[in-house]
């Protein structure tokens, strides 16, 4: 197995509705994310861990860039910066759809988010 390919936390396939905002080199504070939500593009999450996700999109965000993901969990939206480390691009019904790892970043918003995130990955353990 290849570095790339170790996880420190377990990964878990989820669908969650999801929108994307880059963070702009000019400013990039985490209270910027709130004036900036009007440029959120939607996604969808479909796989989730403590220290990161995958999401789909009709947008392309270029590996190295750092993006806000806002996730909806249990009817709460948690902000989250994150670095895009893996982009694919594949054509569906027409259309380019890509793909984007992104590592959760320390940010303003990481402590209730990651708490947020583990909650409900505990949530889909106790169902299995």
């Amino acid at each position: 197995m290849s570095p790339e390919d170790q996880r420190r936390f377990s990964r878990f396939s989820v669908r969650l509705s999801g929108f994307v905002t880059p963070v702009p080199d000019e400013d990039a504070t985490d209270a910027l994310w709130y004036r900036r939500r009007s440029k959120e593009k939607p996604a969808i999450i479909t796989d989730l861990s403590a220290c990161g996700l995958h999401f789909i999109s009709e947008n392309n965000y270029a590996t190295g860039s750092q993006i806000w993901v806002s996730m909806q969990i249990n009817e709460k939206t948690y902000p989250v910066r994150a670095m895009v480390r893996r982009q694919i691009s594949q054509m569906r019904d027409g259309k380019t759809i890509y793909g984007h790892g992104v590592q959760f970043l320390r940010s303003d918003f990481a402590t209730e988010a990651v708490r947020g995130v583990m909650e409900f990955l505990e949530q889909l353990l106790k169902a299995k």
